[in-house]
């Protein structure tokens, strides 16, 4: 619903991905999987964002990776922004869990099945 707000929804995912996760340096790939996104159309909204001076690049041996600039002028009312919008926001490379407590009894369900198989041996 909010990203018909932007250019494209690419450039939504992209831009919000920064404010979700504002002191992590991000690696195209992993937003393109976050996201959801092609990683084509990640680059080239990489490309617009640090053009604008949203985001600043960081080289990392031969990797690059991109951070929010501290300096963009806009910053604080983008972060209200992206926060007050963050319940409206899913991206579509996450699944969204119905229960989140749900994962957590799996995980202590298959913890405590392999405890009684290790110990009848």
């Amino acid at each position: 619903m909010i990203e018909e707000l932007f250019p494209s929804k690419s450039f939504y995912a992209t831009f919000a991905v920064f404010f979700d996760y504002p002191n992590d340096p991000l690696h195209a790939r992993l937003i393109a999987r976050m996201t959801g996104c092609d990683i084509k159309c990640i680059h080239r909204q990489l490309c617009r964002l640090s053009g604008s001076g949203v985001i600043e690049p960081l080289q990392a041996g031969r990797e690059k990776r991109y951070r929010l600039r501290p300096a963009f002028p806009l910053i604080r009312e983008f972060t209200e922004f992206f926060r007050s919008t963050r319940d409206l926001r899913s991206y579509r490379g996450q699944c969204p869990l119905s229960d989140p407590l749900e994962l957590l009894e799996d995980l202590l369900a298959e913890i405590e099945e392999s405890g009684e198989d290790g110990a009848g041996e």
